[in-house]
């Protein structure tokens, strides 16, 4: 409910907590979160506040492990998860159009959480 809020910064706040849950839980995250996720995500990756958009973009890396696991992506595309079709189609071709890049970004920015530092921009 908080992932759908009026409200952007309980939006974000709510994908952080879905963002945290997947990271630390996977399997579970894949199995309870991801079905539950996946209409909020898909509207927030169309949203227009970048803030919004970003956190579920950062969300996204963690419920579809794109860095770890990439038959999830084929799980989600043959139905196996319980997404909705038109929704699983959607997060699984923004996954293909911008993952690499999402991917990416999140391992820096988890190398910079865990070196203290800032990460860099550019």
């Amino acid at each position: 409910a908080a992932a759908t809020d009026e409200a952007a910064d309980v939006r974000v706040e709510a994908f952080k907590a879905v963002a945290a849950a997947s990271r630390g839980a996977p399997t579970a995250a894949r199995r309870e979160l991801l079905p539950a996720a996946a209409p909020a995500v898909e509207r927030a990756l169309r949203e227009v506040n970048i803030s919004v958009k970003g956190a579920a973009e950062r969300c996204l890396v963690y419920l579809l492990e794109l860095r770890s696991r990439p038959e999830t992506l084929d799980e989600l595309s043959n139905g196996n998860l319980g997404v909705d079709t038109q929704i699983a189609s959607f997060l699984r071709d923004y996954a293909a159009r911008h993952g690499e890049r999402l991917a990416a970004a999140e391992a820096a920015r988890e190398d910079a959480d865990e070196s203290g530092g800032e990460e860099k921009k550019g």
